[in-house]
């Protein structure tokens, strides 16, 4: 999973999923509440994740939200277990 904070002069009404699964493979789900300033990326498999974060740091992909470029980095260890158990509380909720 990528975490992504939303860069100078983005517009956090305007982000494109769809540009954004384009941009990246493997993409299986983007977690962003329009008006916020940061989101996750969850990818179908780790392989697709690394690919995905080595191009960003490479610049090789570019991948706007909210027609700027994002700041990224990944998630894993305690802040994934944080991440997943905030996810599954807002389930129960729903």
């Amino acid at each position: 999973m990528l975490s992504f904070t939303l860069g100078e002069g983005a517009n956090n009404e305007e982000v494109k999923f769809t540009e954004m699964k384009e941009a990246m493979e493997g993409v299986r789900y983007i977690d962003f509440t329009p008006g916020g300033t940061s989101g996750s990326v969850r990818f179908e498999s780790n392989a697709a994740r690394t690919t995905c974060l080595e191009g960003l740091q490479a610049g090789t992909l570019t991948v706007l939200v909210g027609g700027a470029e994002a700041a990224w980095a990944i998630i894993e260890g305690d802040e994934e277990k944080e991440y997943w158990k905030a996810a599954f509380a807002a389930m129960k909720v729903s």
